[in-house]
This record gives C-alpha cells, structure tokens and sequence, in this order.
C-alpha cells in the first residue's frame, strides 16, 4: 500500500525501490522472479475482478495496483499494473457515484482510502472529495480514531464488539451493557495501528480523518519497548508486529526511500528478533511485511 526521487543504500550498491522490484533475490536467476512476480500480479488482478472480492477489499486493491505501477522499473508489469488499475477504478467510480447519505466514520474513511488510488489511477470526482470534506469536518477525533491523540495516547480501555451478543460498547465499559458477558479489551496497539492509518491516508488524500498524522505518530514512544514473549504467535504478537511495520510504511510511504535505523533501532530489532519465526510458521504475508521493513532499515537482501 503506497516518485523515486531517493534510493538507498545496501552493501555499497544504491538501489532504488524500482530497481529493487526488477533486481533478483539471492539464488533466483532474474527471469524465474520476474515471472513469479507477474504470476502474483495475474491472481491478484483475477482477484480484483471477482466481484465478492473487490466489494470487501476494493481500497486495498486499488492502492495496490496503484502504488506498484509508480514503483516498478519493469514496462510491461507497470502496464499490467495501470490496465488492472483504472480498468478496476472505472468500475469502482461508477458504483461508488456519491458518499452515502448515512455514512459514519468508517465508511467515510474507506472512501477517503479508495479515492485516493481511484483519483491517481484517472478518475478525479471533485464533487465527492468535496463532500467527504464537509463530512469528516464534522465528526471528531474520537468518532474516527476511538481516542485524541492530541491529549492523550492509544488507551487500554476500548472494549471489543461483545463475542455473545455483538453489541458495540463504550469506552472503557468491562461488561457488555445488553447480556452482561465480559468484554476484552482493544490492544493498544491495535488502537495505535488504526488510528495510524486513518490519519496517513487522510493526509495524503487531503482530507482530515480525526487528527493530523503527526498528532498520531508522537505516541510511537509510548509503545516502545515492543515486548513479547509468547512461543507461538498470536493475537498480540501480530498487534505488534503490525503496528511496527505501518510505522515504516507511513514514514517512507510504503518502501519508496530508506529510513535511518538509528531512529528505529526498536523496531529493527523485533524484526530480527523474529524475522525467522513468520517462516517456521509459514505465515507469507507477515513475512514479506517483515522483509519490505528491514530492507528499508539497511539490512542486505542476503
């Protein structure tokens, strides 16, 4: 999810992250990766087309095809990338004429996520972005994000959707107010990972979700140290782990420069810490989230 004007550095060569996308691993000879990628790129365009698909993860796959048709040094998958793309964005513009009439906080934040990749793919709808402006302008920090990060951090007290009745409680209830039954709690980092989001995607649409990024991002410290110590991972550990990468992801805007290790020296040691366990697991998509990061903090493709 995410123009090259910086590269950096790995063993004295500068990559570039379109160079990076066209370069072989290590033992896989050029043709085979790119093969595999245009492979990957043709399920996910099958994907995109099957509609109970891209009804459910439209923005997803709209910034994917996006943001790979910036970064790829290759013509041809750049062309598979932009055709999947605006052929998917014309669709989604024509299904997607105006915001909701009802649309609350999440809705409008998808929108806001789907329309910024529908925008850059060619299909602009002043009209809308004009209208999801005046609806987020008048919902609050706490309607988009659960919390106000201008005064406090991510907190501990937001209940999960009860797992008996599916009832929506407030903050900092700890039994579900409709059948009594006891509620977990959000892990702050989830809180974190969310309200990190929102706040990205509404910045570079230009658009408002709640606060501005650097309101969200100055609780980085407060999740610091990342401690986990589970064998085998699970709901905290992926909390974690996600929240880590997003915190790269936003501040290189999804692998697109390097980032100074010095300033994530935490993060790049759970990702080491780590790192192998996703393979042990075979757990390939928080692999490859754990491989984009610590490539971006300096660490060899070897």
């Amino acid at each position: 999810m995410r123009s090259l004007r910086n590269g950096f550095k790995m063993d004295a060569v500068l990559f570039t992250r379109r160079a990076l996308l066209a370069a072989p691993f290590v033992a896989i000879d050029r043709a085979a990766r790119r093969a595999a990628v245009h492979r990957g790129i043709r399920f996910l365009i099958d994907v995109a087309r099957t509609r109970v698909h891209f009804d459910e993860y439209a923005p997803d796959l709209l910034f994917c095809f996006h943001s790979l048709s910036e970064a790829t040094s290759d013509p041809e998958l750049r062309r598979l990338c932009l055709d999947a793309g605006r052929e998917r964005a014309a669709y989604w513009r024509g299904t997607h004429p105006a915001v909701p009439e009802k649309a609350g906080p999440v809705r409008i934040s998808n929108l806001v996520y789907a329309c910024l990749s529908v925008n850059a793919l060619g299909f602009p709808d002043p009209a809308m972005k004009a209208d999801l402006a005046h609806r987020a302008a008048q919902l609050s920090a706490v309607d988009f994000l659960g919390f106000d990060p201008s005064i406090e951090g991510p907190p501990a007290d937001i209940p999960q959707r009860c797992r008996k009745c599916r009832k929506e409680n407030v903050r900092g209830v700890r039994r579900c107010e409709q059948c009594g039954r006891k509620l977990d709690m959000t892990s702050r980092y989830d809180v974190f990972f969310e309200a990190l989001l929102a706040a990205y995607f509404g910045e570079r649409y230009g658009i408002r979700l709640g606060a501005p990024l650097a309101d969200v991002t100055r609780w980085i410290a407060s999740l610091r140290p990342y401690q986990w110590r589970g064998r085998k991972p699970d709901d905290d550990f992926y909390s974690i782990a996600y929240t880590i990468t997003h915190i790269l992801y936003v501040h290189n805007d999804y692998d697109l420069r390097a980032l100074p290790r010095t300033e994530f020296q935490q993060e790049f040691d759970f990702l080491r810490t780590h790192f192998r366990r996703n393979m042990q697991m075979k757990d390939p998509e928080t692999l490859g989230e754990f491989i984009d990061s610590l490539l971006v903090l300096g660490m060899p493709e070897s």
